[in-house]
């Protein structure tokens, strides 16, 4: 979940090497705090920075994310 200008909802795959999460709507760039849960894994939350650029030629928008990347902690019992 991102939470900030908007707050957003994001739809989650996962994979063996982890998991792939995408907005389920588009929000205004700016600073966002991201909120990661997942079962059997440590929360997360940690500030990102949401930033959009046009795509050369197609005009059509691209977003970047910073960071891109976050890792969470196996739950130890």
């Amino acid at each position: 979940r991102f939470s900030g200008p908007v707050t957003v909802e994001l739809s989650c795959s996962t994979a063996s090497d982890g998991a792939t999460c995408f907005p389920t709507q588009g929000g205004p760039e700016g600073s966002y705090s991201l909120r990661v849960v997942a079962p059997g894994f440590g929360p997360l939350t940690t500030n990102v920075t949401v930033t959009y650029t046009p795509s050369v030629g197609c005009g059509c928008g691209g977003a970047t994310l910073e960071p891109s990347t976050v890792t969470v902690n196996p739950v130890r019992l």
